[in-house]
């Protein structure tokens, strides 16, 4: 048996709960680029790490600069309660947990 055959696959219905409940978590850079393209930038694209040097030399386009150091309740009331953000970095699942908090 192989490292590939040794889990049980998932069923689709299975599947399908799995990667409809992932959309709700994630989204694809794909989209945020044709969001943007099309101008229907209903989101804030942040990126968490690194200095504001280092940020400025490269960054998505319509990014702002938020260091995982300084996502704090105060910094995230700038922005309405219902904002969605997209965040970004190297570190996605350590900021993901910092936003909801």
């Amino acid at each position: 048996m192989s490292v590939v055959t040794q889990f049980t696959p998932a069923t689709s219905a299975e599947a399908i709960r799995w990667f409809s409940h992932k959309l709700h978590l994630e989204t694809d850079c794909a989209d945020v680029h044709s969001a943007q393209r099309a101008g229907e930038v209903d989101f804030v694209l942040l990126h968490v790490v690194g200095s504001e040097e280092a940020f400025a030399r490269r960054h998505l386009p319509g990014a702002q600069h938020l260091p995982h150091s300084q996502i704090t309740a105060e910094r995230m009331a700038a922005w309405p309660a219902d904002t969605l953000f997209v965040v970004y970095c190297a570190g996605r699942t350590a900021t993901a947990l910092t936003l909801p908090r």
